[in-house]
């Protein structure tokens, strides 16, 4: 009995002193990160980090703006626009966003080094008033927060840089050449069913060599390879890759918010939720891919000549 009754002693005394370590541990830990040198280390640290988190916000403006779909749309998915941005350029760079722009300003691009000065003055800005004054925060203080203050610095480097009005020419050219890629699809459709119409009708046609030889009179090579352009090859890669995950069972239901008729496509009248189609679905992602790639060529972050974008169209249909 006295044996168990010591034993417990010595277990509640070995758990007290346990405690009084981990406290005394953690007063050595509070000391040692509200040292001047130690708050500097991780002023640093977070400035770095924060200046890709403005550059990502900045682009993911660019992007908003310049995306050729409804308000309705954008609201919706607004976060999912700010993360697809970010992976856009992450794949394209995986040494991140900051990485990326200087490659940009080393190949020449004016716009890619305004973008960074304009973000190391807001960073730098924010940051030096914490260094001149580093003794009222904490560690915790000094992680970067994209608050109003940021947003409206960034709205107003934007304006100053006319990134505005770039955004909306994006959106006009990337709205004009997805229209021009429906008409031509359309056209194309309508002249396939009026020549096999044309055929079928002619009983003098009967052999696949008679067709080839009707067809090339009409100035169509059934023999020649598809070359698409960009906005095709985007499109049917989505296509492929949404059609694999509706088979699989692994397509969610999207709602696309009526943006097709930006376009001429009318989505269906009725009281319910319309959710779209697989194709419409790959339609409004070819087209916020497209836009993406219209965006890093504006600002030259990279050049595409006939033939770089003539293998950028076949690596997105294969793909």
């Amino acid at each position: 009995m006295d044996n168990n009754l010591s034993a417990r002693k010595e277990n509640v005394f070995n758990f007290l002193d346990e405690v009084r370590a981990q406290k005394e541990q953690e007063n050595r830990d509070r000391e040692f990160n509200n040292t001047e040198d130690y708050k500097l280390k991780c002023l640093n640290r977070n400035q770095d980090e924060a200046k890709g988190i403005c550059l990502d916000m900045v682009f993911s403006k660019i992007y908003k703006d310049a995306l050729p779909l409804n308000n309705d749309y954008k609201v919706a998915h607004a976060e999912d626009l700010d993360a697809e941005m970010r992976d856009f350029i992450n794949s394209r760079c995986p040494k991140g966003m900051s990485y990326y722009i200087h490659e940009g300003i080393k190949k020449g691009s004016e716009s890619a080094k305004k973008i960074m000065d304009e973000t190391d003055k807001i960073v730098n800005d924010d940051y030096n008033q914490k260094a001149l004054n580093i003794e009222d925060y904490d560690a915790n203080d000094l992680t970067f927060k994209a608050d109003d203050t940021i947003v409206n610095k960034i709205d107003v480097m934007n304006k100053k840089l006319n990134l505005d009005d770039l955004s909306e020419t994006i959106k006009d050219n990337v709205k004009t050449s997805a229209i021009s890629e429906i008409q031509r699809a359309k056209k194309a459709e309508n002249e396939a069913k009026a020549v096999e119409k044309e055929l079928a009708d002619n009983i003098n046609i009967k052999t696949e060599a008679q067709i080839d030889e009707a067809l090339e009179l009409r100035g169509i090579n059934v023999k020649k390879d598809f070359e698409p352009s960009l906005f095709q090859g985007i499109m049917i890669g989505k296509l492929n890759k949404l059609q694999q995950m509706n088979e699989s069972g692994m397509l969610k239901p999207v709602c696309i918010y009526n943006t097709l008729e930006e376009f001429g496509l009318p989505e269906p009248k009725t009281d319910n939720v319309h959710y779209a189609t697989v194709e419409e679905q790959a339609f409004v992602e070819t087209v916020k891919e497209y836009t993406k790639l219209n965006i890093i060529k504006a600002l030259k972050l990279e050049r595409f000549n006939i033939n770089d974008i003539k293998n950028m169209a076949y690596e997105y249909a294969s793909n």
